[in-house]
This record gives structure tokens, C-alpha cells and sequence, in this order.
């Protein structure tokens, strides 16, 4: 219950304001800018199309990618159990330097 009303107070008190002024701050700015001159108005419109086509192009393989991160970080959580469990066993017969660099080089 507790939990709950954490995360109820989080939006509540953070980002419910912080989407409020994310909408207001922009809208006010146009309006602003209209006043003084409608061009600089359309031209602060420019970023707007601009910055949809750049994540367009950054987001195009981005399932691939994610893909190939989770897999990655799989490998990586499996390469560093397996070298914590060994730990003891190299302790055990003191491999020494050797076996510590080759441990190393597969991490």
C-alpha cells in the first residue's frame, strides 16, 4: 500500500507539472512569437520536422539493435557468473597468474 501511494505522490507532485510545462512553455512561446512576428513564429516551427525525420533515421533498425544488446548482455551476466563461480575453484588449487589472465581475457 505504501508503494502505491509512493508512486501515486511521484506523479502526482513530478510529472503531471512537468508534462504541464513541457505543453505550456512551447505554446506560450509561439504565441509569443507571433505577437512580435509571425515569421520567426514559422521558423521556430522548423526544428519540429527536422528533429521527427532525425529519430526516424536513428530509430530505423532499432529492433535489430535491441536485440543484439539484450543477447550481448546476456552473454556478458553469463561470462561474469561464470567466472564468480570459479573464483573458489582457482583459489582452491592456485592456478596463479596463468589461469587469472586467461579468466580475464574471456570476461
Amino acid at each position: 500500500m505504501a508503494e502505491d501511494i509512493e508512486r501515486i505522490e511521484l506523479f502526482v507532485a513530478h510529472q503531471i507539472p512537468d508534462f504541464v510545462t513541457a505543453i505550456v512553455t512551447p505554446l506560450v512561446s509561439f504565441s509569443f512569437l507571433l505577437f512580435i512576428d509571425y515569421r520567426m513564429a514559422l521558423v521556430a516551427l522548423i526544428p519540429i520536422p527536422l528533429a521527427i525525420f532525425s529519430q526516424a533515421l536513428l530509430y530505423r533498425d532499432f529492433a535489430a539493435k535491441a536485440e543484439e544488446y539484450h543477447n550481448t548482455l546476456g552473454e556478458l551476466n553469463s561470462s561474469v557468473t561464470e567466472y564468480a563461480r570459479a573464483m573458489p575453484i582457482v583459489r582452491m588449487f592456485n592456478a596463479g597468474d596463468k589461469q587469472n589472465k586467461k579468466n580475464y581475457q574471456t570476461v
